[in-house]
């Protein structure tokens, strides 16, 4: 009788990518202060499998901070897709004097979310 190959795959387990804060969870500002995305959160995730970002800035005040992409503001109370590419061009922008926001970061590996229990509270 003849024998018949078999090809056999076997899915690696995926891991959940996180989100850190390296500068804590409590940050001061000075009014329009402006902050790298990577000063205030960071990514990783342990396959290495590229990461994209959503944001959610919960202030949706006029003279809140808010997220900038490339240049564009993002709005505010809407969760905004930044790629790996784009985390180098994104800031994070203290709001006016005596305002307080919650800057939500969740990541996603291509497969699995982070979840959204990443945030920074940003007061000026």
């Amino acid at each position: 009788k003849p024998q018949t190959a078999m090809n056999v795959s076997v899915a690696t387990p995926n891991t959940a990518p996180t989100v850190s804060t390296p500068a804590g969870v409590n940050v001061a500002a000075s009014a329009g202060q402006s902050f790298q995305f990577s000063s205030l959160f960071a990514g990783n995730d342990t396959d290495n499998d590229a990461l994209t970002y959503y944001l959610y800035d919960s202030n949706a005040a006029a003279n809140s901070g808010h997220f900038v992409v490339n240049g564009n503001i993002a709005s505010a109370q809407t969760i905004y897709e930044v790629t790996a590419a784009q985390r180098a061009q994104t800031s994070i922008v203290a709001g006016a004097s005596r305002t307080a926001d919650d800057m939500y970061v969740e990541a996603f590996d291509g497969r699995v979310y982070s979840g959204w229990n990443t945030c920074v509270h940003l007061y000026v």
